[in-house]
């Protein structure tokens, strides 16, 4: 067949080789087939990873995320105000002897300051921190985390078995002004609730020289 081809001047073309045109649907129906094909395969291979990404991020838990000394979410004791929380969280359900605020990961009760170095020491009248900074803040994890998947720097804390109740524990870092509660069911021990008070250092830096130094930190 080439050998005829040759010998009467005509060119051999073979299809697989021929370029593609820049809109091949215009030129003929079979290249429209093809390309909604491959676009088809194209969209089904993106849509799953997508959509697994987006599930691993919605589930993604403390244990999944930053250690839980450099803070909660992004909110920091004697660092982040009022404003950043809202922002974050929307407004508190209940100012009621603190704010609470009602998050997908469970309850946050925060305390902020009021006017520097006046007014009771648990309205953070001990403090000179300008108003609505968080003094202190407590997340109740709506659900509990295992505690040997919890992102902690374990060796920083200290544990404490002192209260009434046998089946619970609490750790506390008075390096990082944080403390860990747990409660142990079956074996399992679970963490239930995380503290965060600021460090001794922010502590100190803040103490209102008239202060009161009566009040338990950590």
């Amino acid at each position: 067949m080439k050998l005829l081809l040759k010998r009467s001047g005509l060119r051999h073309c073979d299809p697989s080789a021929a370029p593609i045109p820049k809109n091949p649907a215009q030129h003929h129906p079979a290249y429209a087939n093809i390309l909604k094909m491959k676009t088809y395969r194209t969209i089904a291979g993106v849509i799953p990873i997508l959509t697994w990404m987006a599930i691993f991020l919605a589930v993604q838990t403390p244990a999944q995320g930053s250690p839980i000394e450099s803070g909660w979410k992004g909110i920091k004791a004697f660092v982040s105000t009022r404003e950043d929380v809202d922002k974050l969280f929307g407004p508190p359900s209940t100012k009621v002897g603190g704010s609470i605020y009602q998050t997908p990961d469970g309850n946050i009760e925060i305390d902020y300051s009021g006017v520097p170095c006046r007014g009771p020491e648990w309205f953070g009248g001990e403090y000179s921190l300008p108003p609505d900074h968080i003094i202190q803040f407590t997340v109740y994890l709506k659900n509990a985390i295992p505690i040997e998947k919890l992102n902690w720097a374990k060796d920083r804390y200290r544990q404490d078995k002192s209260g009434s109740h046998p089946y619970r524990t609490s750790y506390y870092s008075i390096e990082d002004g944080t403390r860990i509660s747990t409660n142990t069911e079956d074996g399992k021990e679970m963490v239930e609730s995380i503290s965060y008070q600021g460090t001794p250092e922010q502590r100190r830096a803040y103490k209102c020289p008239i202060a009161s130094s009566k009040r338990s930190c950590i």
